[in-house]
């Protein structure tokens, strides 16, 4: 719960604590929700970022939790918690109730995570708390301030199992831009919101255009069961994103030794089937055949799709792809553990998709997984004023704007990849949440647009 106090109960904190500060708990800018797919939580059950006048903390950050009753100063600025914060307090900002000062964070013991409010099975682990940020994702083993990746390899980043309702390199504008958490119920049943309203695209105010929208809300279904709606209000102005296309190629399970074909995952939908430039964008872990990765980590490959059905690519070396580039060493689980490879489009004409989803990181051998919504999909065409609005599609829900997905027994059920085989389409009645507004059937294929509308592509920072 956010809490306003008085002028008389200010002037005591400053005088027990820290001086000079200036004003208490700064209000959230307005916002009007305008889809059908928002959830909305009273005022007095939200959490708010607290931006301590706009000074830091707006890009590229963790948000992490201030529980009650202590009290953080900065930039003149002074909050009582409960209220997240994208900066780095300390104890030398911070005191508790009896104003001896106090450190608010400590990763390493969770302290400055969120309280789920029940307990979710996640991949097989049991999740009660997580760190969002100011990219689009929630992170449950460590936090991580990665942004313009797709799941996959956002997790592989991060080290961290992961969901993310929109990440991609977004900006928390103070004077337009809030972000809140909360506690409610759906359909009887425990409910919490992630919410990010109208952010915009990194890295500076000032973007009035832009209006990023959107929630993560996970329903409890008991005993760690648990289904989520990514819901979207605003998709308007975004210029961000990972370039597509691009796939990630795990480089034990998807490769054969001495062979040039690997498979991809999630999928490889738009991976030309003719001879084109890829590149090494992004990896995760320890390369067993250090002499292929060192080789081509900053060189060309040249890829063809073989099989959609059975997501496997070629790898070639020259760029009429007749001689073969195949790997040479399996790797070594057992002494290395997992590693992995994204490869993207290097045609500065490839275009931008979002990380959209879940993913899974093994803390003990590195190995990863992901479900992925709308992978490899042009961004351009998910605008508000785009031909196929996020705004208007919809996965396993009647509703415009949402997508759901869910887990049980720490497996995921209506994966649009698994239930269709290629990256959406069908219908599947595998996600039914008790008492909300879901329907059996898909009444929108998620499918991955033509690569024909492309825009050049822009500069913007890398990683």
């Amino acid at each position: 719960m956010r809490r306003f106090i008085s002028a008389v109960a200010v002037s005591v904190i400053f005088l027990l604590s820290i001086p000079m500060a200036a004003q208490a708990n700064t209000a959230p800018n307005a916002f009007d929700s305008v889809g059908e797919s928002w959830v909305d939580v009273p005022e007095a059950n939200r959490v708010y970022a607290e931006n301590f006048g706009g000074a830091l903390g707006n890009d590229d950050n963790s948000f992490r939790y201030v529980a009650a009753g202590v009290t953080c100063t900065s930039n003149l600025v002074s909050a009582i918690g409960p209220f997240w914060t994208a900066q780095n307090l300390g104890s030398g900002d911070c005191v508790d109730g009896s104003t001896n000062p106090v450190d608010p964070f400590d990763d390493d013991t969770r302290l400055g995570t969120y309280p789920l409010g029940f307990d979710i099975n996640f991949f097989g682990n049991t999740e009660d708390s997580a760190w969002p940020n100011t990219n689009g994702g929630v992170f449950f083993d460590e936090p991580s301030s990665s942004y313009d990746q797709s799941v996959a390899a956002l997790v592989g980043d991060a080290k961290s199992s992961a969901i993310f309702p929109l990440a991609a390199d977004l900006y928390w504008d103070h004077t337009e831009s809030n972000f809140w958490t909360g506690y409610t119920t759906i359909g009887s049943r425990d409910a919490v919101v992630f919410s990010w309203e109208k952010f915009h695209n990194c890295c500076s105010s000032a973007d009035g255009s832009a209006n990023m929208s959107f929630q993560l809300v996970l329903i409890d279904q008991g005993s760690g069961d648990f289904d989520a709606w990514f819901n979207y209000d605003a998709f308007d102005g975004f210029d961000q994103g990972y370039d597509a296309a691009e796939f990630t190629v795990d480089m034990n399970a998807g490769v054969t030794e001495g062979s040039n074909i690997v498979k991809g995952f999630p999928d490889i939908d738009n991976v030309p089937t003719e001879c084109t430039e890829f590149e090494i964008d992004d990896d995760a872990g320890e390369f067993t055949d250090s002499d292929f990765y060192d080789d081509y980590s900053e060189e060309s490959i040249w890829i063809k799709a073989e099989s959609e059905s059975n997501k496997t690519v070629s790898m070639w070396s020259d760029d009429t792809c007749e001689t073969a580039l195949n790997i040479n060493v399996l790797q070594d689980v057992a002494a290395d553990g997992n590693a992995y490879m994204t490869l993207e489009n290097s045609d500065d004409s490839s275009y931008d998709a979002i990380g959209m989803g879940w993913g899974t990181y093994d803390q003990e051998n590195g190995k990863i997984s992901s479900t992925e919504l709308l992978h490899n999909v042009d961004a351009s065409t998910l605008l508000d004023d785009a031909d196929s609005p996020l705004i208007e599609r919809r996965w396993n829900t009647t509703v415009p704007g949402r997508m759901g997905l869910g887990q049980r027994d720490g497996g995921t059920i209506g994966d649009p990849v698994e239930d269709s085989g290629s990256g959406g389409g069908g219908a599947n009645d595998n996600l039914a949440p008790t008492g909300v507004d879901t329907t059996a059937a898909l009444t929108f294929a998620l499918v991955a647009m033509g690569v024909g509308a492309v825009a050049m592509r822009r500069q913007r920072r890398r990683r």
